[in-house]
């Protein structure tokens, strides 16, 4: 069982720092957020790439995978950078590239998801000649918002690269039952982020302070035959993110009981 962290809730931190961090505490890897400041795809070189690997390396951190969401900007940059970012987690060592849909627009749905679809066959290709798998996460009031968007998304992209970062806090949020939505994805799940939720509101929780049954939840991964990286998505971490992160790996170890 491996735990990591992502680095975009570090605000302001150089990405040379937190990953030292994070070794520091004891996790066994991070999620990149491309998004940060200092990892933006569209400046982004392969040797920048080899000397973040040689650093995680030399600190005992795995790279578990790297994630572009671009909510704030056009879908011409969007679209551009999520490409790159294919290349740039081929680059870093990640097999697995997390991004997300854009916001629903009222009465647009179908033309989004239509136009969605297209982009996802184009981007997938292109990983499938990098071997990087693109997880798209599910999240509330997006495109792809729910189990049953998630499934039919994979059926009509038809690409074996196009695979499910589950995030539990989202799950939790919008389908019913979430050991069920894990059993049912089963092995399209390849990578999962987890966040405690409070009374369905989408406000990420450290573990302990919400609703959800993580015994549960373990179970059903458990089930599926789930063995990769939980990766904690908290991205308040106010002044001091070093005593948040250290105390959600405690929280992640005495919940999955390591």
């Amino acid at each position: 069982m491996k735990f990591g962290f992502r680095t975009g809730g570090f605000r302001d931190w150089k990405i040379e720092a937190i990953l030292k961090e994070l070794a520091q505490i004891g996790f066994d890897g991070a999620e990149l957020c491309l998004e940060s400041a200092d990892m933006r795809p569209e400046t982004f070189t392969q040797a920048r790439a080899d000397g973040i690997r040689r650093l995680a390396d030399s600190v005992g951190l795995e790279i578990a995978s790297v994630s572009y969401h671009a909510d704030a900007e056009s879908g011409e940059m969007r679209r551009s950078n999520t490409l790159k970012c294919v290349e740039v987690a081929k680059w870093l060592g990640a097999d697995v590239l997390i991004i997300n849909a854009e916001k629903t627009r009222e009465g647009e749905k179908e033309k989004q998801w239509n136009d969605l679809v297209g982009w996802l066959k184009s981007l997938t290709a292109s990983a499938e000649e990098k071997g990087v798998y693109v997880a798209m996460e599910p999240e509330p009031l997006l495109v792809v918002d729910d189990l049953n968007d998630m499934i039919r998304m994979i059926e009509e992209v038809g690409s074996p690269n196009l695979k499910v970062n589950l995030d539990i806090g989202h799950a939790y949020i919008t389908d019913p039952n979430l050991p069920e939505s894990i059993r049912r994805l089963g092995d399209a799940i390849v990578h999962a982020h987890i966040e405690d939720i409070k009374d369905k509101v989408h406000s990420h929780l450290e573990l302990g302070q919400g609703d959800i049954d993580f015994a549960a939840m373990h179970a059903a991964f458990l089930e599926i035959g789930y063995n990769g990286y939980y990766v904690v998505d908290l991205f308040r971490l106010g002044d001091d993110p070093v005593g948040v992160a250290t105390r959600t790996l405690a929280a992640l170890r005495e919940t999955f009981q390591t």
